[in-house]
């Protein structure tokens, strides 16, 4: 075993998945050979290599095919076409929320990408075909950490495609029931096979398949039965959602379950207004009985960077009493204050309505790069340190994940006192977000140096 990968959890416990040299590496390979990366092109990504899919496909693939990658992460969307005009990028690996935020873009904004590889759920045939309209080819891209790729289908301009063909020496068959059975060289070697998927197919002329969901996503309610995939998929069409995503809950009575949904708006407006909006648009596919009981308007899904979103992070958000309306937040709150080695230690929350969030962005708010230092790292600092003045330079800043509405993040600052030098990092459950040196000592010219291109905006 060369690396241990982990399962998304978006419908349980993280799942410790073993790789060899062969399942990853041979894999890499595939994919070159079958998409055709060739030595000259240059791989842009949005998802992290820690992803089994961006390690794969970012990394692995262009290395496999003597193609080279960008090594930065860029996120939004107007980062992610400046990234790839400024380094040549002519392919991009990406997951369907990212895609989206893609399509508010002009046509003449983004490069004439050869290729983009979408991921981690299921593409949205609306965005498809809004990339189609930017003239951009999606190559949708269906495995899972356990198996590995498993069958790609492309989305030309103007022509979806319905089914997925497997990909090379992997084989797909169904058993009485339309449960997938998988052989595959990229299985782990002690895998039984054929290998039982948990997701439901129908095997078509030609040996292509439609995608037909999990067996635990379809759910029998009131008598009716529904699956909680085209209830999703019906929600990320409506043309006034930004983002979505089901569940079933567990509930009392003779129902025993329910759908729930939570929705993120494209403009603002009376929240009301919005569930009333996305219920009758429901109305016109599903009974009312399944229609989801309870709509929840929040500013953004508690999302991974790969895209996958838990079941449980969202059912937590219904367990959470729903914020009362008011005036924006300008403070952090500071939750834990307390001294170590050379400097301080905080426990920050985010607040959901802080006013920075505002127009940045829509869909998919962040903490801009500016707010973080002034609001948060600077006011701590001036509070702690009020002889040191105000800083005249900032070195090594960098921003290396965005911050949302509600995170929980650690702050730390260490002095340097004979320099005169405070360094900071915010980190969110261990993963540093971002950090940077503020110079007091007024030696150098002010002003802002070594800001490096990232996700803090």
């Amino acid at each position: 075993m060369i690396a241990t990968v982990y399962t998304s959890g978006s419908t349980g416990a993280h799942q410790a998945c073993p790789k060899t040299a062969a399942q990853l590496l041979g894999e890499a390979a595939t994919l070159a050979r079958c998409f055709a990366v060739t030595p000259a092109r240059r791989v842009v990504a949005t998802v992290p290599p820690h992803h089994l899919y961006g390690l794969l496909f970012s990394v692995l693939m262009p290395l496999a095919a003597g193609a080279s990658f960008v090594r930065e992460t860029p996120l939004h969307a107007e980062t992610v076409a400046a990234t790839a005009r400024r380094h040549a990028a002519d392919l991009l690996v990406s997951v369907p929320i990212h895609l989206r935020s893609l399509t508010v873009l002009d046509a003449g904004e983004l490069p004439s990408f050869a290729g983009v590889f979408s991921s981690g759920a299921a593409l949205p045939s609306e965005t498809a075909a809004a990339l189609g309209g930017l003239g951009l080819a999606v190559t949708e891209i269906y495995g899972a950490s356990e198996t590995g790729g498993i069958a790609w289908r492309r989305h030309l301009p103007g022509a979806l495609e319905a089914t997925w063909a497997a990909l090379p020496g992997v084989e797909i068959v169904a058993d009485a029931s339309g449960r997938l059975l998988l052989r595959s060289p990229f299985l782990p070697p002690d895998a039984a096979i054929p290998f039982a998927c948990e997701d439901v197919i129908e095997v078509v002329e030609g040996g292509r398949f439609r995608l037909l969901g999990r067996r635990d996503g379809v759910l029998k309610i009131g008598g009716k039965r529904v699956a909680l995939a085209e209830v999703e998929q019906r929600l990320l069409a409506q043309a006034w959602l930004a983002d979505a995503a089901v569940a079933a809950s567990a509930v009392e009575g003779p129902r025993g379950q329910e759908i729930v949904a939570a929705v993120v708006a494209r403009a603002p407006g009376p929240d009301a207004e919005l569930v009333a909006r996305v219920r009758q648009g429901l109305l016109q596919w599903f009974d009312p009985v399944v229609v989801p009981r309870k709509i929840k308007v929040v500013s953004r899904l508690p999302r991974e960077a790969s895209g996958k979103l838990t079941r449980a992070s969202l059912l937590a958000l219904f367990e959470r009493p729903a914020a009362k309306e008011g005036p924006p937040r300008t403070e952090f709150v500071i939750r834990e204050q307390r001294e170590v080695a050379g400097g301080h230690r905080f426990a920050v929350q985010v607040p959901r309505d802080l006013a920075f969030f505002r127009g940045h962005f829509v869909g998919l708010p962040v903490l801009p790069g500016v707010a973080q230092l002034v609001a948060l790292v600077l006011a701590r600092a001036r509070a702690l340190y009020p002889e040191l003045g105000e800083p005249r330079r900032i070195a090594r800043l960098k921003f290396r994940r965005a911050i949302a509405p509600g995170d929980e993040l650690e702050l730390q600052l260490r002095l340097d006192a004979p320099r005169r030098q405070l360094s900071f990092t915010l980190a969110r459950a261990g993963e540093q977000c971002s950090a940077g040196v503020l110079d007091f000592s007024g030696e150098f010219a002010s002003g802002l140096e070594d800001m490096s291109g990232g996700t803090g905006g």
